[in-house]
């Protein structure tokens, strides 16, 4: 959304100075309305009304600066030399020799990523802005209208429509403005987001949406097919629905009779017994598994053998005597 301001002065063109000095933009940056042109009064000091204007910032100068800094960080610097409008359509003329065939490839794939990055930056300006290098933008619209014009020639001798590639909308917009005319076909669109696409057929060709996707009046099927059982409940403004109207039920078609089983002229041949199940085989022993497991067999009982013991007498227990130090 564009900044508006109001300033007041003697003269228009002194609350003009006011209002571009606060927003420190030049004159070609602005648009301005003027709502009084005032009046000096008598002699200059009785009923003097001063003038009254709206000074609206265009996005010029934050496209602009956006758009340098953009190139700058993709290792490509350029400058905005221009601006020129086209209905709502603002569009950014950029000096970017180093960058000029990186953003010229793939048919200007660079240049429509960076318009769908600044018009998303800028969604709340009126202006729908593109940006265009030395003159691709005139070129490639021009070679679009031709693919087009081809196009419908080709549609117009197969009797077949042609299904185009997933386009932003100013060149969708483009494609339907060039076929408008056209005597013997038209253009719709269908898809959804960025797969949206044009279609370009032969005019009253069965099954054709009409122009924005819908089909045509002719071609939709009628309304009890497109909606459901009308419902009795309260509408949503709080006004009670009118009954549904009671259907006839339909009679139904009464089952048919089952048919007999076939009879065989051949006499029955007697079956033969089945064989006698076998026996079932052992299950494997699983060591594992702890319950499965055999028991331990018993261990012989432990036979400690018998230490000698020497005698006891008096002189085990007779205190020790203690050495002298001769030393």
């Amino acid at each position: 959304m564009s900044l508006i301001i109001e300033k007041e002065g003697k003269t228009v063109e002194q609350a003009m100075e006011k209002g571009l000095l606060e927003l420190g933009v030049r004159r070609e940056d602005v648009e301005v309305e003027i709502a009084s042109l005032g009046s000096s009064g008598f002699l200059g000091i009785f009923g003097a009304k001063p003038a009254k204007i709206r000074i609206k910032l265009m996005p010029r100068p934050k496209v602009k600066s956006m758009v340098e800094s953009i190139l700058e960080k993709m290792g490509m610097p350029g400058e905005v030399r221009s601006f020129r409008e086209e209905g709502n359509l603002l569009i950014a003329s950029i000096d970017c020799p180093t960058g000029d065939k990186y953003l010229k490839a793939n048919r200007g794939a660079a240049i429509e990523a960076m318009d769908y990055l600044i018009n998303k930056i800028f969604r709340e300006s009126e202006y729908d802005i593109r940006l265009d290098i030395g003159g691709f933008l005139e070129s490639q619209n021009d070679d679009l209208k031709t693919r087009a014009l081809e196009l419908a020639e080709k549609v117009k001798q197969s009797g077949k429509e042609y299904e185009m590639e997933p386009m932003p909308p100013h060149k969708r917009k483009l494609v339907h403005q060039t076929l408008e005319k056209h005597a013997e076909v038209k253009t719709f669109a269908v898809g959804n987001g960025d797969r949206r696409r044009v279609i370009i057929s032969l005019k009253g060709a069965p099954g054709a949406p009409a122009e924005g996707g819908r089909p045509a009046r002719n071609d939709r099927r009628p309304a009890e097919q497109q909606r459901g059982p009308r419902r009795d409940g309260p509408r949503p403004d709080g006004k009670p629905a009118a009954p549904a109207a009671a259907r006839p039920a339909a009679p139904m078609a009464p089952r048919p009779a089952p048919r007999p089983a076939p009879v065989s002229s051949r006499p029955a041949t007697p079956m033969a017994p089945r064989p006698a199940p076998r026996p079932a085989a052992p299950a494997e022993r699983n060591f594992q598994d702890r319950s499965r497991r055999p028991a331990p067999k018993a261990l012989p009982p432990r036979t400690e053998m018998a230490r000698p013991q020497a005698p006891v007498n008096q002189a085990s227990f007779a205190p020790r005597s203690k050495k002298r130090n001769t030393r």
